[in-house]
């Protein structure tokens, strides 16, 4: 098992890439990979506020 900064110890969450990527820096395995690859970040509270404005647009 792998731990990742902020998530604990890895499950069935992380890409084929980042399992690439860190079996890598183990030295388990050659990748081509040039730098590690990152997840898209999902700012929730913009999709909240967001949703919000759809909701209020919709009952004026």
């Amino acid at each position: 098992m792998f731990v990742i900064p902020g998530q604990g110890y890895t499950s069935h969450n992380c890409s084929f890439s980042e399992l690439e990527w860190m079996l890598s820096q183990t030295g388990a395995v050659n990748t081509d990979l040039e730098e590690a690859p990152r997840r898209e970040v999902k700012d929730i509270m913009n999709a909240i506020r967001d949703s919000a404005k759809v909701l209020k647009k919709s009952t004026i």
